[in-house]
């Protein structure tokens, strides 16, 4: 039985890795800090500069190559939301805006909606309650 180890022995010792109690405090705080590190990009607008750079530096290496080659200077497209879904995903909303109708359609609806039907309820109460007490033994 030297030599390799056997099938089920390497199930055992992975079993055995996997029902360990885990300290997660390290992954917690590593996942708190690059969704801190992602927001703080994101709002600042780091992430956007840093994309339009990089887009400066596509339209320089276009321009130094139509130089080189002795053709006219190309028309640099310009890059915003029309053309670059990266702009597209910068510029959305990180939650979604809820819609709310126009106030004269809000008051078209409850205009036109009927009214809502009153319920009667037609049972007789008494007018009085007669309690003689206990029966009489």
């Amino acid at each position: 039985m030297g030599g390799t180890p056997m099938p089920h022995m390497a199930c055992h010792a992975l079993l055995d890795i996997l029902s360990e109690p885990r300290n997660d405090y390290g992954v917690r705080r590593l996942v708190a800090i690059v969704l801190a590190l992602g927001f703080a990009a994101l709002g600042s607008g780091a992430l956007e500069r840093l994309h339009n750079a990089h887009h400066a530096a596509e339209d320089l290496k276009a321009f130094l190559a139509a130089r080189s080659s002795g053709q006219p200077n190309p028309k640099l497209p310009a890059h915003d939301e029309s053309n670059c879904p990266v702009h597209v995903q910068l510029h959305l909303p990180a939650l979604p805006v809820v819609i709310a109708p126009p106030a004269m359609k809000l008051e078209r609806i409850a205009r036109d909606a009927a009214p809502a039907p009153v319920v009667r309820v037609l049972a007789r109460l008494p007018a009085r309650i007669d309690c003689r007490g206990p029966p009489a033994a």
